[in-house]
């Protein structure tokens, strides 16, 4: 749900690419059928794609990929990142793991958190923010900063209210 709202955020001003992995054609449609510009789409917007990521995202627009497969030993997860990481110019890549439930990190754990500048976790209605590099204020660590919210349909985000830091 959190990469098709990015798309829908980001379409209109920037060039988008979802790399979907999971999702046949008509599932894609009937999730995505719930943004309500959704027809208005570009027709290249959405791709297909399991493996390799860093051979075709393009440097310059913003890449979702949903999501990026850990790989058999876990610690290469930060190669994967890194290779996104060194194919981009102006660009940036969302990148979206699967994690354990009840717990934070995601499958690749520490290595997956050491490159990326935002590193976000959701389960339960609780979106958290693990690591962020780039400060908005100076003078406020976001790391550990929460919000909860409600899912309706399975892609729409409402009732969402700030609850702090986890101490």
């Amino acid at each position: 749900a959190i990469a098709h709202n990015i798309v829908d955020l980001n379409w209109r001003e920037h060039r988008v690419i979802l790399w979907d992995t999971e999702n046949s054609e008509a599932e894609l449609y009937e999730r995505l059928s719930t943004h309500s510009d959704f027809m208005d789409w570009p027709d290249d917007l959405i791709r297909s794609k399991s493996f390799d990521f860093a051979d075709v995202i393009e440097p310059e627009a913003l890449n979702i990929i949903d999501y990026l497969e850990s790989p058999e030993n876990i610690w290469e997860i930060r190669t994967l990142l890194r290779e996104l990481r060194d194919k981009l110019t102006t660009g940036i890549c969302v990148v979206m793991l699967q994690k354990p439930e009840g717990r934070d990190l995601p499958y690749g754990k520490d290595w997956a958190k050491q490159l990326p500048r935002l590193v976000v976790s959701m389960e339960g209605g609780i979106l958290k923010i693990l690591k962020g590099k780039s400060w908005v204020k100076r003078d406020v660590n976001p790391d550990g900063l929460r919000w909860s919210f409600k899912l309706i349909g399975g892609e729409k985000f409402v009732s969402i209210q700030e609850l702090g830091k986890e101490f």
